[in-house]
């Protein structure tokens, strides 16, 4: 279960991707900025990767690739930003949730960690 939720955030930024990615070719051909299926994948393709290298020529196929990049730059920094500190968030969270086990043992309850506070001279008045 460690892996999971990293597993499924990587599959969901790829499913995001390639998503955003066909759905902007489509853009691109339905709009006929480029002349064919190919070249509508390569330029939604080149947009969504913030590299440049098929820009389409015409204006209606400019105008589409700045909102397509600030896309894909959204998922990056997504990516390298929200995550790990989401990660952190529940290994920290995981943390708290195992303290009660370090001091009551391996079966807590109420009562082993009541005595537990007992012999560490916690909660005396």
């Amino acid at each position: 279960m460690v892996w999971f939720f990293p597993a499924y955030m990587l599959a969901l930024i790829i499913v995001y991707f390639v998503g955003a990615m066909i759905a902007f070719a489509f853009l691109y051909w339905g709009t006929h900025a480029v002349g064919s299926w190919h070249q509508a994948l390569m330029a939604s393709g080149s947009a969504f990767n913030t590299l440049g290298f098929a820009t389409p020529t015409t204006t209606a196929g400019q105008w589409l690739a700045i909102p397509e990049a600030a896309l894909g730059l959204g998922i990056v920094v997504f990516l390298f930003t929200f995550i790990p500190s989401y990660q952190a968030a529940i290994r920290a969270r995981e943390d708290k949730t195992s303290w009660p086990y370090a001091r009551a043992g391996e079966r807590p309850s109420g009562i082993t960690l009541l005595e537990w506070c007992q012999r560490a001279g916690i909660g005396e008045i």
